[in-house]
């Protein structure tokens, strides 16, 4: 048979069955279109998740203090007390011990009540360093950020995100001005810019920064002179495991502790939060391809 001779026939069955035809090409229409369509949504919620993740800092690992056995020997989880300190941070920082380490911040803070005029608004605040914005991937909108001499002075200044500006200042202009932390005065350095949502995790306009010793000496009341988080800079994402090796030696070293089981912190690189959340929406994906194939497969039905 010709292929001539073959469309001949092919077009005759076509018109001699017009409904049962155009139900075929119906579903194998639905059939394909669901697979792209739904592949696609797995694709880019992957992208999206990623894109969070990596919002919160470029090659990051996160320090926790954290207990290593509670009473009878129960495992303890993250934030159980606080076993870090300032010093911890700059000796992490030092690239003689940390090579591939770039640099590493303190973090310490929580809930703070902030007021401007008869405005006022609950946010996050963070007491750290200069070098946040570079570890954090933030950028600033206007103004400056606060520096190691304001670390060292325990400044009174203050950096904020765009959603404290939007429910405080309205259209006024944030630097200069001066706002209440906690009923204590502290003028405004600079504006960040807009990180926009980060889904599962806190708001990153929603914060109020000031150097970690001013959030001590005047907002954290008797909380102490800990540090709740450090953030580490790894110098490129394929050095995560080796700064992150060469963080836990220099903690244990200064802690004084020779049994890493009994480490009294524990460290989650961004590296394998990023491995998770891919392992985790490439089975999403699988799931929405193997549905939308499915129905591929029951379109094609009338052919066979």
């Amino acid at each position: 048979m010709s292929i001539l001779e073959g469309l001949r026939l092919a077009v005759n069955g076509l018109l001699s069955n017009r409904l049962r035809s155009g139900l075929t090409m119906l579903g194998i229409l639905i059939g394909v279109s669901a697979v792209i369509l739904l592949v696609g949504v797995g694709n880019g919620a992957s992208v999206a998740v990623q894109q969070q993740i990596q919002s919160l800092g470029s090659n990051l690992l996160t320090v926790f203090p954290s207990n290593a056995r509670g009473a009878g020997g129960v495992q303890q989880g993250f934030g159980t007390g606080s076993t870090l300190t300032l010093d911890d941070v700059k000796a992490i920082a030092n690239r003689q011990t940390s090579p591939d380490v770039v640099t590493a911040i303190p973090s310490a803070g929580g809930r703070a009540q902030v007021t401007f005029g008869n405005q006022n608004w609950n946010s996050s605040l963070t007491g750290t360093t200069q070098d946040f914005p570079s570890v954090r991937n933030y950028q600033l909108a206007s103004g400056q950020f606060f520096t190691a001499a304001d670390v060292d002075a325990s400044s009174k200044v203050a950096v904020i995100g765009q959603t404290v500006v939007t429910n405080l200042f309205n259209d006024q202009d944030p630097i200069g001005q001066v706002v209440k932390i906690n009923r204590q005065s502290f003028r405004v350095i600079g504006v960040l810019a807009q990180k926009g949502s980060s889904g599962g995790f806190n708001n990153q306009d929603d914060v109020v920064l000031v150097p970690i010793t001013s959030a001590w000496n005047y907002l954290l009341g008797g909380r102490g002179r800990n540090v709740q988080q450090i953030y580490v800079q790894a110098t490129s994402a394929e050095a995560t495991n080796a700064a992150t090796t060469e963080v836990t030696e220099v903690l244990l070293d200064r802690h004084h502790i020779s049994d890493p089981t009994q480490a009294d912190f524990q460290i989650l690189s961004q590296q394998d939060v990023l491995n998770s959340a891919s392992q985790t929406t490439g089975v999403l994906t699988l799931m929405l391809g193997a549905i939308a194939g499915i129905s591929l497969v029951v379109g094609g039905i009338g052919i066979m």
